[in-house]
C-alpha cells in the first residue's frame, strides 16, 4: 500500500497556488441566493399571467395590423351580385299577422302592421267604395233603436278569382268576433243548393221534373215524407220547389232519392266539414248525417240546426256555380311588403276544386233565377226590372230563415249573384240577419243595395 504523499506546508505560499484559491472563491460567489431564485420565479409568474390575460388584445391588435395590410396591398375582390327579393312569409305566417285584423271590419286601402316591431304594409283585393258602402251601413244600423239587428254580416267576392271586394258586419252578443267567418250559424234552406245540385248531378231528374207534396211548404212533418197523392196533394217541379222553398219536396228527395251516403259526399265536394284554404282562420260548414231517415230529410232541406254556416261560405256555394261547378279560393291580402320596399308575401297560385260540372252549375243558376222574379226573394226585387241599374243584371239568388236554438233571435239568409248581361262582370253577395224582437230590413234587401251600389259605379266609370 502506497502512502499518501507528505504534505508541504509551503505551498500555499507558491504563486500557482494563489491562482488556484482566487478562481475557487469567484466560482463560489457566482452562485445565486436562495432568495434570488425566488424572486425571478415570481417575476417569471407575473409575466406569464399577464400575457395570458392580454393576449386577446395581442391578438386583435395582431389581426387589425395584418387586415390593415392586406387592404391596401391586395386586389379588390368584385362584388356579390344582389339576390332576387322573394316571398318569404308562408300561409300560416300571414294567417297569424291577419288575426287582429280579421277579428274586426277592415278598413279599405292598405293596412298597416307591426309584429315584432317589423313594420309590415298589407294590401287587400278591397274593394274601396263597396267596402266604405258597408261600413257605413253598419254604422247606420247600429244608431237603430227599434229595428236593430242584432247580427249582420255582409261578405261580397268576385267568382272568378275568389277576391274578396267587401265583408263587414256585427253581432251585438259577441262584439269581438267577427261574425262574417263564424261558421255557427244555422244554413236553414241554403243548403237546398247541396240538395238541388246533388239530384241533377246524378241525372235523377230534371228541373222540370213533377213533384208533389202535401201539406204547408216551410213545415217538414214526418207524415209528408209519405209517397201519398189525395185531393189534398199539391203538383209542382223541382224548379219550383227550389224557387219557392219547399220543405216536404226537399226531404223526401233526401230521404228516398240521395240518403245519407250522397248526402255527404255531396255535402263534401262543395267543402262542408273542411278547412276554407285562405290566408286568414276561416270556417267553412258542419254538417252531420246520421242513420235515420228523417234526418236525411231534414238535412236535405235545410230544417235543422246542427247544419250550420259561415257567411264567407254561402258566399262561396253561390260562386262555385258561377264559377262553372269549380271552388275558388277566397282571399284578402294581394301582397305583403316590408318598409323597405321588399314584397314578402304574393298570394300563391289557387289549388282549384270541382264541386259539380259545368252543366249542373248552369241548371242550379237558372233555378235561382226563379227566386228573384217569383220566389222567396220576390218582394225585395219588386219592380228590379224598371231600375236604371238592376234591369241591365241578371240576378239570382236563394233565401232562407230559421229561428235560433232559443228562438229569441230569427236569421234571415241570402246569398245569390248579379251578372252582367252584356258583360263578364259579375260578383257574389251572402247577407245574414238576425232579426230580434221586431224583423227589419230584409237580408234580401241588402243584397238588392249591394248589387245597385256595386254596378252603378261599375256602369258610370266605363270599365264596362
Amino acid at each position: 500500500m502506497n502512502p499518501l504523499p507528505p504534505t508541504n506546508p509551503w505551498l500555499k505560499f507558491q504563486p500557482q497556488q494563489k491562482n488556484r484559491n482566487r478562481l475557487n472563491h469567484r466560482k463560489k460567489s457566482r452562485r445565486p441566493s436562495f432568495f434570488t431564485v425566488l424572486l425571478c420565479l415570481l417575476l417569471l409568474g407575473i409575466v406569464i399571467w399577464g400575457g395570458v390575460r392580454l393576449l386577446p388584445e395581442i391578438r386583435q391588435g395582431f389581426t387589425e395590423i395584418i387586415t390593415y395590410v392586406r387592404k391596401w396591398t391586395s386586389p379588390p375582390e368584385p362584388a356579390a351580385p344582389v339576390p332576387a327579393v322573394s316571398p318569404t312569409l308562408t300561409r300560416e305566417q300571414v294567417k297569424t299577422l291577419l288575426s287582429p285584423v280579421i277579428s274586426t271590419n277592415p278598413v279599405p286601402g292598405t293596412i298597416t302592421t307591426s309584429p315584432k316591431d317589423h313594420p309590415l304594409t298589407i294590401e287587400t283585393g278591397l274593394n274601396p267604395r263597396l267596402q266604405r258602402f258597408l261600413l257605413d251601413e253598419i254604422s247606420r244600423l247600429k244608431t237603430l233603436t227599434r229595428a236593430k239587428p242584432e247580427i249582420i254580416a255582409m261578405v261580397v267576392i268576385a267568382p272568378d278569382t275568389g277576391q274578396i271586394l267587401a265583408m263587414a258586419g256585427f253581432d251585438s252578443a259577441a262584439p269581438d268576433t267577427n261574425p262574417c267567418i263564424s261558421h255557427e250559424y244555422p244554413a236553414a234552406s241554403l243548403f237546398k243548393i247541396i240538395t238541388a245540385s246533388a239530384v241533377l248531378e246524378q241525372g235523377l231528374m230534371g228541373p222540370d221534373t213533377p213533384l208533389f207534396f202535401n201539406g204547408g211548404k216551410y213545415t217538414l212533418y214526418k207524415r209528408q215524407l209519405k209517397e201519398i197523392k189525395n185531393r189534398y196533394t199539391t203538383t209542382t217541379t223541382l224548379e219550383k220547389a227550389f224557387s219557392q222553398s219547399i220543405n216536404p219536396v226537399f226531404g223526401k228527395l233526401g230521404a228516398h232519392e240521395l240518403g245519407a251516403d250522397q248526402l255527404k259526399i255531396h255535402a263534401l265536394r262543395f267543402g262542408f266539414n273542411q278547412p276554407m284554404a285562405t290566408e286568414f282562420s276561416a270556417s267553412s260548414g258542419s254538417v252531420t248525417v246520421t242513420d235515420r231517415p228523417y234526418q236525411w230529410a231534414e238535412v236535405a232541406s235545410g230544417f235543422n240546426k246542427t247544419t250550420t254556416i259561415s257567411p264567407l261560405f254561402g258566399a262561396m256555394i253561390t260562386a262555385t256555380l258561377l264559377n262553372h261547378g269549380t271552388i275558388p279560393v277566397p282571399y284578402l291580402v294581394k301582397t305583403i311588403t316590408t318598409d323597405r320596399g321588399e314584397t314578402v308575401y304574393h298570394r300563391p297560385p289557387p289549388e282549384t276544386r270541382r264541386a259539380v260540372e259545368a252543366k249542373t252549375a248552369a241548371t242550379v243558376m237558372a233555378m235561382m233565377t226563379h227566386t228573384i222574379t217569383t220566389g222567396t226573394a220576390k218582394r225585395a226585387f219588386r219592380h228590379y226590372q224598371k231600375d236604371a241599374v238592376l234591369a241591365r243584371l241578371l240576378l239570382g239568388g236563394k233565401t232562407g230563415s230559421l229561428h235560433n236554438n232559443d228562438h229569441t233571435i230569427k236569421l234571415d239568409w241570402f246569398t245569390g249573384f248579379a251578372r252582367d248581361k252584356n258583360g263578364p262582370e259579375q260578383i257574389v253577395v251572402s247577407v245574414l240577419v238576425g232579426h230580434g224582437a221586431y224583423i227589419g230590413t230584409r237580408a234580401g234587401t241588402f243584397a238588392r243595395k249591394i248589387f245597385q251600389e256595386y254596378f252603378s259605379d261599375y256602369f258610370t266609370s266605363g270599365t264596362e
